[in-house]
């Protein structure tokens, strides 16, 4: 009977340890989770300009018109004076303009539109996880417990 007694105490010592071990996973699990649904929302300062380095530079067939015959032919003027070149578009603070088509506000809008959606699919694909981590670790404690209680029982009758 002592030897029973000290089987049953033993298994339900081992039980208990082996909820405490699958509590503990689970707690560094959600830690883990946590932290990274703490990332995934940074305070992100808006870019004021667009992010590609490169100038945007117009297709020249988009900016002039092909010449026909019956355009005047140019008369040049000795009082024009001569062009001073432009700044490099890249080296001065000017953003260069958006792609044809678009306003910066457009540009902007769809960029905000993009950085939204993305941090939405992220927060609901971590969600998810913490979701499925948390299921796992119940379906996991459910066995352990369930055997607790069987012990419990036994030793009541006892």
């Amino acid at each position: 009977m002592a030897k029973n007694m000290d089987k049953d105490n033993d298994d339900l010592l081992e039980a208990l340890e082996s909820i405490k071990d699958l509590l503990e996973k689970g707690e560094n699990k959600l830690t883990a989770a946590r932290e990274s649904l703490a990332r995934a929302k940074p305070s992100r300062p808006k870019p004021r300009f667009p992010v590609s380095d490169e100038p945007v530079v117009p297709v020249l067939d988009d900016v002039v018109a092909p010449a026909s015959e019956d355009d005047a032919e140019m008369v040049f003027d000795d009082g024009i004076p001569e062009l001073i070149p432009e700044p490099d578009v890249a080296a001065s603070a000017v953003p260069p303009p958006p792609p044809p088509g678009y306003s910066t506000d457009e540009v902007l809008a769809m960029i905000d539109t993009l950085h939204d959606t993305l941090a939405k699919e992220l927060h609901d694909s971590l969600i998810n996880a913490v979701v499925h981590i948390e299921a796992d670790l119940k379906a996991s404690l459910d066995e352990p417990i369930r055997r607790l209680r069987e012990q419990l029982e036994r030793d009541r009758k006892d």
